[in-house]
């Protein structure tokens, strides 16, 4: 199968009808019956393919300024167009053919082979553990595979191995002695621009080809290899050796290898169905050869879809998902700026250029694994509305959204410790995880938190008075604080709470939450402290 020529994408269109395509027939299809999302069996399927449709667009169909960046998002290029793009990469994306194959290293097989009988078996792996959450290793070993079982996936149809592969290959987690992480690490977060069809939500993260050029990478490395690390022998990490962004072009930051793999297709004597997708294929992967010791990326790397964090010595570091999920609260750093005593975080290039030009209302759709090490914890998926202010009111408004947010930490937060302390004693030690409480204070008040943005920015073009919907947010904050504040501590099951110890912090609380402090991180006037 060709990835370029070959219908293997799974799409929903407007009508509800659901089918495979090739990449070209991206913008296939009347209004009535557009391609309007992914249709992938799992939900980090249709992160990775949504990156790679990005990615073919960004190396083959870059526009050249922001003249042609508009043009081709309304309306969009044929498919003819696109066809003739993608069609001058297609002999880098064949998937089971002999010689070069999309993500696969060259010479394994032939490696492989030449080890003895033992040390070769060892190389060979179950198809299932392309999926980063199978089971595998000392989990099966020790029959803790409770919540996802081993053996439910031991054969894949085309589309679906294609889709595993590459998925697998950009968030690369830790795998044992040797197996590489991907470029930006374990199970980095992704952020993108998510308009009302597929098309629209590609092309939004596409850059101008300068500004692509210059984001990572080297563009006078202009070797095949240089871009489709699978076209010539894998440049190993063995010895040491490391890739960094001076050794390959800036194509690769979307067409990483760091694993080295090799799928094993076996022809069936009949047809048969995919344990993932249940659809029908004649050729069907059960098995891959791997070796480690793959491409070892050495920073700095910079992913033009993927938030960073800059430290104060200027080094940059992918954001990753971190228990919780995704929500307001990460509004500073996958939205706007935010700079702080240990550094700058600083959104991905796509969300920042969009944000920049100021373009209409859209939605953020923010996903990855939440890693620990080689175990995925939770696969976090966010989409989220992205309310922008035009330039001449963009830095108030920033400032005061800012503002909310940091208030809403600092609530969340104390309402946290107050709770502790109603409920245990001092110098206990808390067996049990807390984190809950302020999971649900941001759970809460997230609608809150996006329909007072609107008003703020319709405020400020307005050049009214914010303090109205300062005062208002900080009643939400207190309200929330002080629902969950007595949800909690009167549960019943704690029973050897103390009523004078809730008391007392029921007071604490109160008192913080109409001090000077979360006052002063809204810009509002100090007022006098409420009676306990």
């Amino acid at each position: 199968m060709n990835l370029i020529n070959d219908p293997w994408i799974p799409i929903r269109r407007k009508n509800g009808k659901v089918e495979r395509i090739t990449p070209w027939q991206l913008t296939d299809g009347t209004d009535a019956d557009e391609i309007i999302d992914l249709a992938a069996p799992r939900a980090d399927f249709n992160g990775a393919l949504v990156q790679f449709i990005i990615g073919l667009l960004q190396t083959t169909f870059a526009p050249e300024n922001a003249r042609q960046w508009r043009q081709r998002l309304q309306p969009p290029p044929t498919p003819e167009k696109l066809q003739k793009a993608f069609s001058s990469v297609a002999y880098a994306f064949e998937l089971d053919r002999d010689g070069p194959r999309f993500m696969q290293d060259l010479t394994l097989d032939d490696e492989v082979n030449a080890l003895e009988e033992k040390k070769r078996e060892e190389r060979i792996k179950a198809i299932s553990e392309l999926l980063i959450d199978a089971p595998t290793g000392k989990t099966l070993e020790d029959n803790t595979d409770h919540f996802i079982k081993r053996d439910i996936v031991s054969k894949l149809c085309s589309s679906c191995t294609a889709t595993a592969l590459f998925t697998l290959q950009i968030n690369a987690p830790s795998g044992g002695q040797g197996h590489r992480t991907g470029l930006r690490g374990g199970g980095p977060l992704t952020t993108l621009v998510v308009a009302d069809n597929l098309w629209k939500t590609c092309w939004l993260n596409i850059l101008e080809k300068r500004d692509f050029l210059s984001t990572s990478g080297n563009p006078e490395r202009v070797r095949d290899s240089d871009r489709f690390p699978w076209i010539d022998k894998t440049r190993t990490s063995e010895g040491g050796n490391e890739t960094t962004p001076e050794d390959a072009h800036p194509d690769q930051v979307f067409w990483s290898m760091p694993r080295r793999i090799r799928l094993r297709f076996g022809n069936q004597n009949q047809v048969d169905a995919c344990d993932l997708c249940g659809g029908s294929d004649d050729v069907m992967c059960r098995d891959y050869l791997t070796k480690n010791l793959g491409i070892n990326y050495a920073g700095p790397w910079a992913h033009p879809l993927s938030p960073y964090f800059i430290a104060t010595d200027g080094t940059p570091s992918p954001v990753h998902p971190q228990p919780g999920g995704i929500g307001y609260r990460h509004w500073l750093g996958l939205v706007q700026n935010s700079q702080s005593s240990k550094g700058k975080r600083r959104p991905a290039r796509v969300v920042e250029h969009f944000v920049r030009d100021r373009q209409s209302d859209r939605r953020l759709w923010a996903f990855g694994y939440d890693m620990d090490n080689m175990k995925a914890r939770c696969w976090y998926d966010s989409i989220m509305p992205l309310i922008l202010a035009p330039g001449e009111i963009q830095k108030s408004y920033e400032f005061y959204t800012e503002g909310l947010i940091n208030a809403a930490q600092e609530a969340s937060q104390e309402t946290r410790v107050q709770i502790k302390k109603a409920l245990f004693k001092r110098g206990t030690d808390v067996r049990g995880d807390l984190s809950f409480v302020r999971s649900r204070f941001w759970q809460e008040t997230e609608a809150d938190f996006f329909e007072c943005i609107k008003e703020l920015r319709d405020a400020l073009n307005e050049s009214h008075d914010v303090t109205r919907i300062l005062e208002k947010w900080h009643k939400r904050l207190v309200r929330e604080a002080e629902t969950i504040f007595n949800d909690v501590s009167q549960t019943g099951a704690f029973d050897a709470a103390d009523p004078k110890q809730i008391a007392l912090a029921w007071n604490e609380l109160r008192k913080s939450l109409y001090g000077e402090k979360l006052r002063k991180l809204l810009g509002l006037p100090e007022k006098t402290q409420v009676a306990s």
